[in-house]
This record gives structure tokens, C-alpha cells and sequence, in this order.
């Protein structure tokens, strides 16, 4: 065919000017050149705050090494959260660095004294950043944010609002136990009459119903070890639920062996017709969690899930 190459030549033309006609009409973004919120290392932080009109005040606090929400009430934070919030903030980049000057634009990016959230982190007395970030873009990849006492709006890449719209109850720890699952050697499970079982032997789980064993997926048995020992919450009880806990018998008790011999016990309520969730806690603690159906039938040896 001998027109093939002009035929070619032709879709590439037609394509680049397509290219030309989008780009002319909707030009990129032009920037001053992206630049990280950060060089170098991530400064030591001890104190984070939030601020917002529709969340109130939400103070996160270093204490001893550990974090704390100690506003708007006093629990121990999710370290691993605020961990992952501050790796994010610096893998920031700036991308504009002013979007608009004019104050009566605040509102529009939702950075103003009101429709924006006040973000804040300090190391002791020294205010390592202070802002108001405002909403995400259309494509999520960016926040605007303003600088406390600037009227400039700048364009920040990163999902850095996502942090913003976090209630109190979201900082704080979920985190059941935080063990090694290779030292776990036992599981079981008691629901009534019925105790379900977890052993390892010879590096292989063995499954039993009341003493009589079963096969299962040995993937499977390892995912629910692995479960309960990083186990998190998925929320915490409300108040309409939290008295199940206190009237509803019987539980259902799993616990877990490990290596040198400690024992760790999960008090669990199934669902029933007033609650379609899981409840639990552990056996010397007074929190209540919520946890998934799917975790709640892993965590209660629930045969389904291991065969």
C-alpha cells in the first residue's frame, strides 16, 4: 500500500493538532516551581493542632514519647496515623506559590478564618508550621492552603485534607494488641458449648471443633494469626451499644497463646437482632470496639474462614 506512510503521517498530524487546540484552550497550570514544604529531615514535633468551625479544637500532644489526644477529651492517639500524617506533610510540595492574594477569594478556597481548618504543629515553644487549609481540587491531587497572618493562597500537592476533615474520635488508638504473630503457638475459641482450636505444630495449623479435627487453608489460619495479633478496631462502641455488652450472655472468649507462655483474651459479642456488629475488648480492659463481620468471623474461628 503505497499511501500507508502519508496515511500515517496524516493521523500523527491530526493528532498534534489536536494536542495544540486542547493545550491552547486549556493551558497547565503554570507554576513557580515545585519545592518541597520540608528539605532536608522532618523537623522533631510534639504537638499538633486542629481547628475548625464545624470540628472544634483537636489537640494532639507528645508526652514521654508517646502521643496523646488531650482536646477534646484526654485518650492515647493512634501513633501510627500521626506517624503517616507527618510523612505525608513532608512529601509535600508546594506547587504554586500564589494562587490568589485578593482576601475576598478566601472563602472560594475554603481557607478563610471560618470555612477552613487551622492546622498547627509545633516542637515546644517553637511554631514549626501554622495554617488554614482549605478544600481539595477537582482531581484530589491538591489542597489550598493559606499561611496564618498571609491573605496568599497557595496550591499544595498532596492529600494534606484529608487529615482535616478527621473527627477527634479518629485520632484516637484502635490498636488492640501489637504482638509478633510468629510467637503465637495456640488460638481458641470458645462460643457456648462449642470450643474451636488453633495449634501449631511442626510450623503447620491444626484446626479441631470440640476435639475433632478439621482440614483448612493453611494461608488462611496464618491470616487469622496475623489478625489477631496486630488486631485494630474499627471503631469505637456507641452508647446505644455499649450496654449489649454489660446485659448479653453468653460471650464468646478467644484467646491466645504465645511462646512464653502469656495468655490474651478477647471477650466478643456476634451480632444479634439490636446490632448488626461485632463488639469487643479486651478481657482486663474496659475499652469497647467495634469490629467488621468479616474480622468478627475470623477473630471467633468461624470454620468459613479458615477451610
Amino acid at each position: 500500500m503505497k499511501n500507508k506512510p502519508t496515511l500515517i503521517l496524516g493521523i500523527v498530524f491530526l493528532l498534534l493538532l489536536v494536542y495544540y487546540l486542547f493545550t491552547s484552550l486549556n493551558p497547565p497550570e503554570v507554576t513557580t516551581g515545585a519545592h518541597k514544604v520540608f528539605e532536608g529531615i522532618l523537623p522533631e514535633i510534639d504537638r499538633i493542632e486542629f481547628s475548625s468551625e464545624r470540628r472544634g479544637d483537636i489537640v494532639l500532644e507528645k508526652q514521654g514519647g508517646t502521643w496523646y489526644l488531650t482536646e477534646p477529651f484526654n485518650f492515647k492517639a493512634y501513633d501510627r496515623q500521626i506517624a503517616g500524617m507527618l510523612e505525608s506533610l513532608f512529601e509535600t510540595f508546594i506547587d504554586v506559590d500564589e494562587v490568589d492574594t485578593d482576601p475576598a477569594s478566601h472563602d472560594r478556597y475554603s481557607v478563610g478564618e471560618k470555612s477552613g481548618t487551622k492546622f498547627k504543629i509545633s516542637r515546644g515553644d517553637e511554631v514549626i508550621l501554622d495554617l488554614v487549609v482549605g478544600r481539595q481540587t477537582q482531581e484530589m491531587g491538591h489542597s489550598y492552603v493559606r499561611r496564618a497572618g498571609s491573605d496568599t493562597v497557595e496550591l499544595w500537592r498532596g492529600m494534606l485534607s484529608q487529615d482535616m476533615v478527621l473527627n477527634a474520635e479518629d485520632w484516637r488508638d484502635k490498636v488492640l494488641f501489637s504482638i509478633n504473630e510468629s510467637d503465637i503457638i495456640s488460638v481458641e475459641a470458645v462460643d457456648g458449648d462449642m470450643k474451636r482450636t488453633l495449634t501449631l505444630k511442626d510450623q503447620i495449623w491444626g484446626y479441631t471443633e470440640n476435639g475433632t479435627e478439621k482440614p483448612v487453608d493453611l494461608m488462611k489460619a496464618q491470616s487469622t494469626v496475623s489478625l489477631l495479633a496486630g488486631l485494630t478496631g474499627d471503631d469505637f462502641a456507641s452508647n446505644n451499644e455499649i450496654p449489649r455488652a454489660a446485659t448479653r450472655n453468653p460471650k464468646i472468649y478467644t484467646t491466645f497463646t504465645v511462646r512464653n507462655g502469656d495468655k490474651h483474651t478477647l471477650e466478643i459479642w456476634a451480632p444479634d437482632d439490636l446490632s448488626p456488629r461485632y463488639l469487643t475488648r479486651k478481657s482486663d480492659g474496659d475499652v469497647l470496639y467495634i469490629v467488621n463481620n468479616l474480622k468478627g468471623e475470623k477473630m471467633t474461628l468461624g470454620y468459613e474462614q479458615l477451610k
